[in-house]
């Protein structure tokens, strides 16, 4: 739904995504307003389960990451991605499907955001209709920082991942010197800022 309204309509996607999730959000308020069900024993155990030292988890993401890398770097529709958020009518002129791109991008993060989502649900074994309240701004945060730029063309997911654990351990930093939520927020905000200012800066 976000690639077809973005590719075929043409409005700004981080508009359509921000846009969605908020009439998603309201829906599921609109099912339950709060915590409701359950989830199996088999599938907390596998989500808080280990293979050795190693989280389940972490195999998950090294996986995702790497399996997205791969496509990104070694593949056509990697460089048909590049292309069309470097210049897109450039993309278009070369012979890129734009369209059909795009709306496989936004099929694939939805994908992601599905498998983060059932990742969630078990940790928290039940449904919450608030439980995504937060991760929009803690999600673009890291891709930030790791030097993907909002306007498209220059990025990749060694720099998302990188940034996703320093900010975790800063996170974790801040929570162990108990600093308030508050701040905790004010901090990643500015982070945001300087990133943003930093890499606009060097594309100019």
């Amino acid at each position: 739904m976000n690639g077809a309204i973005t590719a075929l309509v043409g409005i700004h996607p981080l508009i359509v995504t921000l846009g969605t999730s908020t009439i998603l959000a309201g829906t599921a308020l609109l099912l339950t307003n709060q915590p409701r069900g359950s989830v199996p024993l088999f599938f907390e155990d596998f989500i808080y389960g280990r293979l050795g030292p190693v989280p389940y988890g972490m195999i998950l993401v090294l996986a995702l990451y790497l399996l997205i890398g791969i496509m990104l770097w070694k593949t056509r529709f990697g460089t048909r991605v590049y292309a069309i958020g470097d210049n897109e009518p450039a993309a278009a002129i070369s012979g890129v499907p734009v369209r059909q791109t795009k709306l496989a991008v936004y099929a694939l993060s939805g994908l992601l955001a599905a498998v983060a989502a059932i990742y969630m649900t078990g940790r928290f074994g039940v449904g919450d209709p608030r439980a995504g309240v937060g991760f929009d701004l803690r999600s673009i945060t890291p891709v930030i920082v790791g030097g993907t730029l909002l306007a498209g063309g220059k990025g990749g997911v060694l720099g998302t991942f990188l940034a996703v654990i320093l900010l975790a351990l800063m996170g974790n930093v801040l929570n162990f010197q108990n600093v308030s939520s508050a701040w905790q927020w004010i901090i990643e905000g500015l982070i945001i800022v300087a990133a943003v200012s930093f890499f606009a800066g060097r594309a100019r």
